[in-house]
């Protein structure tokens, strides 16, 4: 009896970083283990849960990225969400009060580049609507509440990012078009 292999044989590059993966996994390990223990015989402040975070964005955006939703909306998106909570834990933990400044700026490049990426390829894109659109509500949102803290300092910088927030849930759903609600109806549909 011929048994007949109806799987794909792995290409060299899936061996070559299979082969790096399991190098690299024990750097990570160590440091995973190491810097909290020197953290906590130093005494604070705790920079080793922004070492972990940083460690953990390096992991799974460059040597373990998600297998589910890999493509570059997604992944940028995923990128600012990963970078607006290493910023809180540095805002927190290490040097407070900058993060009113830095976190909208951030946010609001951050949303500009989705947003190139989304439409200068829109066709192919299209299906990857849903998470710009959960990025722009949650700026939009964001924004609200920043704007209920009155703060001169940084209010201009929060009007900003409200504002493109909304021009970009703007522009989704006048892109869409009628299928706006097929769309969402299809991502929240569990069937």
């Amino acid at each position: 009896m011929k048994i007949k292999n109806t799987f794909p044989t792995p290409r060299k590059q899936t061996l070559q970083l299979h082969h790096v993966l399991r190098w690299v996994r024990w750097p990570f390990g160590a440091a995973v283990v190491i810097c909290p223990l020197v953290n906590l015989f130093t005494g604070k402040p705790w920079w080793s849960a922004v070492v972990l975070w940083g460690l953990w964005i390096l992991w799974t955006n460059l040597f373990n990225p998600a297998m589910v939703d890999y493509n570059r909306v997604s992944q940028c998106i995923r990128l600012i969400f990963q970078g607006v909570i290493l910023q809180i834990l540095i805002d927190v933990l290490i040097a407070p009060g900058w993060i009113f400044n830095v976190a909208p700026i951030f946010c609001f490049g951050g949303l500009i580049v989705a947003g190139v990426l989304f439409f200068s390829d829109f066709h192919r894109q299209r299906h990857n609507m849903m998470p710009l659109m959960l990025l722009s509500i949650g700026c939009l949102v964001a924004a609200v509440v920043g704007l209920s803290i009155p703060t001169p300092a940084w209010t201009w910088t929060i009007i900003v990012l409200g504002s493109l927030a909304l021009a970009m849930l703007i522009a989704c759903i006048a892109t869409t078009g009628k299928d706006f609600f097929r769309i969402i109806h299809k991502f929240f549909h569990i069937k």
